[in-house]
């Protein structure tokens, strides 16, 4: 008798989990483009903004959130219009401008900086259709952006200007600089949402397009300076400053107000929100 109900439910069991997976269970594939939004400037040590011949700096807003995100997703139906999904995705960002000095600033320089990311994340949402099964639907997904992994690169090219000998109130170019940082940050939520459409292309595929927003903002964990060249040739090993940096919330400083450690530094937070479009497929079991 016990032999009979253990084989009785595991028949049950299989044939559920076989009526699930055929009806409920997908798998999506996804790439589009993003543009930054809930902009807000980049700090970077090596200045920002953009300062003019004319004798004004002004602020570059911009959110390194932009540019191609690629994914895959899994889900689940609990019915024909409520379900769960976990989404995976890595974004090539956009190369974005934080600073464009064309005057020299207090140190003689004139930096033109860029900054992109590439990063990967995991995105826990709720999902509402009006109805997976029909052959034409409407849906609506929001949930919560982790990112798990990547960092975010700074590229600098600066002239280095000194006071020209023979009259000394001309700056004039002695040197080219080329510095980059690779910046990684700590633990952070965000939040997405999404609206899109889906046709059913037979029983199994579809396809769909959806626009998606994304709200991130990600607080510094540690910088490196990767490269450092003078005129072309390497010279990291003489870089000016710290080459490694950790972002606390706390650091001790001097009378001057300067960090005691030239390791440590404050920590601030980077934008990467953005919105966009996808288009992809769905594989329904």
């Amino acid at each position: 008798m016990k032999l009979l109900k253990t084989i009785a439910t595991i028949v049950a069991v299989m044939g559920i989990s076989q009526s699930l997976s055929a009806k409920n269970f997908y798998l999506k594939a996804r790439g589009g483009y993003g543009w930054g939004v809930a902009k807000d400037g980049y700090y970077v040590d090596l200045n920002q903004g953009r300062v003019t011949a004319d004798g004004y700096q002004e602020q570059i807003y911009t959110s390194i959130g932009a540019g191609i995100p690629v994914g895959i997703s899994a889900g689940y139906y609990l019915n024909d219009n409520i379900g769960a999904e976990l989404d995976f995705t890595y974004l090539i960002g956009k190369t974005v401008n934080v600073a464009d000095y064309n005057v020299p600033n207090s140190a003689g320089q004139e930096p033109n900086i860029d900054v992109y990311t590439h990063q990967y994340r995991v995105s826990p949402t709720i999902i509402m259709s009006t109805g997976h099964s029909k052959t034409f639907s409407v849906y609506t997904k929001v949930g919560f952006v982790l990112p798990v992994g990547g960092y975010s690169m700074v590229n600098a090219n600066i002239t280095q200007l000194m006071p020209n000998p023979s009259d000394p109130t001309q700056m004039v170019p002695v040197a080219d600089l080329k510095v980059e940082q690779k910046i990684y940050g700590k633990f952070s939520l965000g939040f997405k949402g999404v609206l899109g459409v889906e046709y059913k292309l037979d029983e199994k595929m579809s396809v769909f397009t959806e626009i998606e927003g994304v709200y991130l903002n990600i607080k510094r964990k540690k910088m490196e300076v990767t490269r450092y060249e003078v005129n072309g040739q390497d010279a990291l090993s003489t870089y000016p400053g710290a080459t490694t940096v950790n972002y606390k919330d706390k650091i001790q400083v001097d009378q001057s107000g300067n960090p005691v450690n030239a390791n440590e530094a404050l920590s601030t937070t980077s934008p990467y929100s953005k919105q966009g479009i996808n288009l992809g497929f769905t594989y329904y079991f």
